[in-house]
């Protein structure tokens, strides 16, 4: 059976800010930072669930008159409110919290050391990147604990006009490398994003032979993700080595899969 607390933080978080002031006047419910109501992805007070859902009336309404507050500790699968708010989208909110409720958005999660950037760029929230970046001064080059900026995390997820935005507005740096001296295209023929390959190449200069840290190239990740597309792209239009050596002495004609194995084998017969 559902609880008045329960129904009280359900009715938050979907925006019914007069049933949630009804409630509260009746005196059976509470507004604190440690009533929680599991959520289908963890325990949430009425305040955090209304930030989660972007309902931007009840949270100015639980902060100003309630006194209600965030809870501090690491919550949320170890993002930060703010990081989550950001994540989703809830730019006014977002900027609510910061201007109101003195929020920091240059504030970094304890586990993965990312600011709310990161989370921005993860949602692929494009308004919420450039207000983070431009009014906040968050700064797009700082690393998180495996050495990735937010332009890697935008190269997994392949939106082209936020990493051009990053790199034109915000002069992020598209040289830089992570924990295992991959670059930005690495990334993007691992995660199959060929479009933001190809900008990489052509508009940023990126070489596409660079090897990292283990002596892989793009095209070694291209190959094993079985990328057809980005395969033939290096190789035809990059002129990628197919043959370069890795620390193991491979090769990413070696590690190739799925339809590519088949379109080496062509080249290599027509050869």
């Amino acid at each position: 059976m559902t609880t008045p607390q329960e129904t009280f933080i359900a009715a938050c978080g979907a925006g019914e800010l007069k049933i949630a002031k009804e409630m509260l006047a009746g005196g059976d419910v509470t507004v604190d930072g440690t009533t929680v109501v599991e959520t289908e992805e963890l325990g949430q007070t009425a305040l955090e669930l209304a930030c989660d859902n972007g309902q931007l009336e009840v949270v100015k309404w639980l902060m100003v008159e309630c006194k209600a507050t965030i809870r501090d500790d690491d919550i949320w699968s170890d993002q930060l409110p703010l990081h989550r708010i950001c994540k989703r989208g809830h730019l006014e909110v977002a900027k609510w919290l910061v201007t109101h409720g003195k929020m920091d958005p240059h504030h970094r999660d304890p586990s993965y050391r990312a600011t709310p950037l990161y989370c921005a760029c993860q949602g692929e929230h494009l308004d919420v990147v450039k207000w983070l970046v431009s009014e906040c001064k968050v700064n797009p080059n700082l690393n998180d604990h495996i050495s990735e900026s937010p332009l890697h995390y935008v190269c997994t997820t392949g939106n082209l006009q936020i990493a051009k935005w990053l790199v034109i507005h915000g002069k992020a740096n598209v040289r830089i490398k992570n924990l295992w001296g991959s670059t930005l295209l690495h990334k993007a023929c691992n995660h199959q994003q060929l479009e933001i390959a190809q900008w990489l190449v052509t508009e940023c200069d990126m070489y596409p032979d660079l090897p990292n840290a283990i002596g892989c190239t793009p095209l070694s990740y291209a190959c094993w993700k079985g990328s057809l597309d980005i395969v033939k792209w290096l190789v035809i239009d990059c002129k990628a080595d197919l043959d370069a050596k890795d620390d193991k002495g491979g090769s990413p004609r070696d590690c190739a899969t799925g339809e590519v194995v088949g379109w080496l084998s062509s080249i290599n017969h027509n050869s």
